[in-house]
């Protein structure tokens, strides 16, 4: 017998026995349970739905950042912006 979040979380991604199903069931019939079951039914739809990526290619995404990177680092520091402000 499977503790009942696992067999919650085996029946949301529809990797559930018949058996393990008519277990749930029973399980559900009590009010309380139900709302249990129904906290993570909600859990797991919202984490389907985040689940949809946008494709990224990488090596692209890593060649703006480096490049990004190296701007900042060539550019060099105004004097103004260097002098120490507690002498003015």
């Amino acid at each position: 017998m499977l503790a009942i979040d696992e067999l919650i979380a085996r029946f949301v991604s529809g990797n559930v026995t018949e058996s393990e199903c008519i277990e749930l069931e029973a399980w559900r019939k009590k009010a309380e349970n139900e709302k249990i079951f129904s906290v993570y039914e909600a859990s797991w739809n919202l984490t389907r739905k985040a689940k949809k990526t946008i494709p990224v290619d990488a090596d692209e995404a890593w060649e703006r950042f480096s490049e990004k990177d190296r701007q900042v680092l060539l550019i060099p520091a105004k004097k103004s912006d260097t002098v120490d402000k507690r002498r003015n």
